[in-house]
């Protein structure tokens, strides 16, 4: 009767922990779609960038270095976007079919691989945002004279600057889980004995 009420307890556990998972499994599944969505528009924006019909609105035709600089800042926002979406679209696809279909143990090894890869596709996304923001400057160097593209780099150049710190100082710190709300959550794991090898075993 105890083995029968051991054995209930551990599926039961097992179960529970399964579930716990699986909400993890969405939570970065629908974080990455979100990345690749948006990544799919900015990359759109960089393509329009490369076919556009050039028509400048200045008195003269714009310098070498001004268009080399706007076509590689506008390529370099287009490869870091694309490297974004491939990113996404593999780990949606593969990390799912991991927990699901692969053998004990993939579910913690599918999440734990997301979770990385999230944060290297939020580089990625960072880094085509900048040089979609960094060709916009050079493309008011590229179609207007110089007193109105300086006007666009202290506009374009300042809002880079206001976002990087308001998101470094306020935004992250703010989502930021402590050092000591990490170990809290690994404490609620490993204080029944028996959740230990079922974690492992998930």
């Amino acid at each position: 009767m105890i083995t029968a009420d051991v054995a209930q307890l551990e599926s039961s556990l097992h179960q529970l922990t399964l579930q716990i998972r699986e909400k993890e499994l969405s939570v970065f599944t629908r974080n990455l779609g979100v990345l690749g969505t948006k990544a799919t528009f900015l990359c759109g924006l960089g393509f329009s960038g490369l076919t556009m019909v050039p028509s400048w609105q200045r008195s003269s035709a714009p310098t070498r270095l001004a268009l080399a600089s706007f076509y590689t800042l506008d390529s370099l926002s287009i490869a870091f976007n694309l490297s974004t979406i491939t990113l996404a679209t593999w780990c949606m696809i593969f990390g799912p079919a991991l927990a699901i279909r692969g053998p004990t143990g993939s579910m913690s090894r599918a999440i734990g691989g997301l979770f990385e890869e999230r944060r290297v596709a939020l580089r990625l996304f960072w880094l085509g945002n900048l040089f979609i923001l960094l060709a916009s400057i050079a493309l008011g160097w590229v179609k207007f004279d110089r007193d109105i593209a300086i006007s666009i780099t202290l506009v374009l150049v300042s809002f880079i600057l206001a976002l990087a710190y308001y998101i470094t100082q306020v935004t992250a710190p703010r989502f930021q889980l402590s050092e000591a709300q990490n170990l809290a959550t690994e404490q609620r794991y490993a204080d029944a004995k028996v959740i230990r090898p079922i974690l492992h075993n998930v």
